[in-house]
C-alpha cells in the first residue's frame, strides 16, 4: 500500500481506474492508478483505486478587518501630521494547520470512452495566534502627538481625545487569532483527453476531471487591545483604551471544479486546474471599545451585526509531480482561492477615517506554495 506524506494543501485528483486501462496497456495496476495522480494504490479484485492522504498546510491570507490600539501623529502638530495607530496588525497573515483527503473510485461508467466516476471527500484545518505592540514617545521619531480616536464621533466635533507636549507617551499591546476549516465531498468523473490510434490502442494527451460536490467553511476571527496614555512614563489621569472583537463566518456551496493532469514523461506529470462555488455565507460579529478619557469619565461604544447573503467564491491550483524513484515522489503546487462575504471591522486611525469605519463585508485572498511528498511501501 501507499504510505501519503504531504507538505502543502492539495486539491482532488482523480482516482478511478479501470481493468480495461491495465490490460491496454499490459502495466501493472498500480501504475494505472498512478497515471491518475500521486499517492493513489489499486484494490485487489476490484475496479477501483483509493488515495488516503495527509496534509501540513501552510496559507497566506488576506486580512480583512483593520484593528489597532491608539492614535499617534507624525512629522506635524495635530491636525495635520501622518496619522497611524500606535500598535496594530500586517494586512496579510501565516496560517499553519493541517488535514486529510479521501478519494474512491467507483470503476468504469462508460467503458467505451474509457470515463470512470469516484467519490472524494476531504477536511483541512488552518490557524494562528498574533501579537502586536506598540510604545512612543512625544518628540521622538517625528512623534508630534498622541491620543485615541471613537469609532464615530459621540457629540457633534467630539472625535476623541490627543496630547501634544513634551512628557507625553503611548503604549499598548494586542492580540489577534484566527481560523477556519473546511470540509469538501462529493463526485468527480476523469477521463482521458486525446485519440485512438489505427490499432484502436488509447494514448490520451491528458486527464481530465470534473468535479461536483458540497462545500462547508467557519471562518473566525477574535482580537482584542490595550492602550494607555502615559505622563513621563505613568498612566495619564485614566486615559486609556480598551477593545475586543469576535467574529464568525459560515459558508455553504456547491462546489463545481475542473482539473487537468498530464503526464510529460514516465516520472514527470503537472496539473492545473479551477473551482467556482457559490453559496450562501451567514454571520455574527460583537464589537465593544471603551475609552477613558479622565477620572470616572469614560467613552463606550458597542456594535452588533448579523446578516446572511449569497456570495460566489472560487479558486485556482496548478502543480508538478516528479517520480524520484520507484517509492518516492516529489511535487510543488501553488494555489489561491477567494473567500467571498468575509464579515469585516474597520477602525478609524483618526477623526478623517470615521465615516468609514465599522462592519463591512470583505472579499479575501487565500494563497499558498507547497512542496508534497509521496512514498510507497
Amino acid at each position: 500500500m501507499r504510505i501519503l506524506l504531504v507538505a502543502g494543501m492539495l486539491f482532488p485528483l482523480s482516482a478511478a481506474a479501470t481493468q480495461q486501462a491495465a490490460a491496454e496497456e499490459g502495466v501493472e495496476y498500480v501504475r494505472v492508478c498512478d497515471a491518475f495522480g500521486t499517492g493513489f494504490f489499486y484494490i485487489p479484485g476490484t475496479e477501483t483505486c483509493l488515495r488516503i492522504g495527509g496534509r501540513v498546510t501552510t496559507s497566506f491570507i488576506q486580512r480583512g478587518s483593520t484593528l489597532g490600539g491608539g492614535t499617534v501623529v507624525r512629522n506635524a502638530p495635530p491636525p495635520g501630521g501622518d496619522k497611524s495607530f500606535s500598535h496594530g496588525f500586517a494586512n496579510f497573515a501565516t496560517r499553519f494547520g493541517g488535514g486529510i483527503d479521501v478519494e474512491y473510485g467507483l470503476g468504469a461508467s462508460d467503458y467505451f470512452s474509457g470515463w470512470n466516476t469516484g467519490i472524494f471527500g476531504g477536511f483541512e484545518y488552518a490557524g494562528s495566534r498574533e501579537t502586536s505592540t506598540g510604545n512612543q514617545t512625544y518628540g521622538q521619531d517625528g512623534v508630534m502627538g498622541l491620543g485615541f480616536t471613537y469609532i464615530q464621533p459621540v457629540a457633534p466635533g467630539n472625535t476623541g481625545v490627543i496630547a501634544a507636549a513634551p512628557g507625553f507617551g503611548m503604549m499598548g499591546n494586542g492580540q489577534f487569532e484566527n481560523s477556519w476549516y473546511r470540509a469538501l465531498g462529493g463526485f468527480e468523473y476523469t477521463g482521458p483527453i486525446g485519440d485512438d490510434d489505427s490499432n484502436g490502442q488509447s494514448h490520451p494527451d491528458g486527464y481530465l476531471t470534473k468535479s461536483i460536490g458540497l462545500q462547508f467553511e467557519h471562518y473566525s476571527d477574535r482580537a482584542s487591545g490595550n492602550t494607555e496614555l502615559t505622563f513621563n512614563g505613568v498612566l495619564f489621569n485614566n486615559h486609556f483604551q480598551n477593545y475586543t472583537y469576535i467574529s464568525q463566518d459560515t459558508f455553504y456551496g456547491i462546489y463545481l471544479a475542473l482539473e487537468y493532469y498530464k503526464f510529460i514523461t514516465e516520472k514527470f506529470a503537472f496539473y492545473f486546474g479551477g473551482n467556482v462555488v457559490p453559496g450562501l455565507r451567514c454571520g455574527n460579529a460583537q464589537f465593544d471599545m471603551t475609552t477613558g478619557i479622565g477620572v470616572g469619565t469614560t467613552v463606550m461604544e458597542s456594535y452588533t451585526r448579523d446578516r446572511c447573503g449569497v456570495v460566489v467564491g472560487g479558486g485556482f491550483h496548478a502543480g508538478v509531480d516528479f517520480k524520484a524513484t520507484d517509492g518516492l515522489s516529489l511535487g510543488f503546487e501553488a494555489k489561491g482561492d477567494i473567500l467571498p462575504g468575509v464579515g469585516s471591522f474597520r477602525m478609524p486611525t483618526n477623526p478623517n477615517e470615521q465615516a468609514n469605519a465599522g462592519f463591512y463585508d470583505a472579499n479575501l485572498w487565500r494563497l499558498g506554495v507547497n512542496f508534497t511528498i509521496s512514498a510507497e511501501f
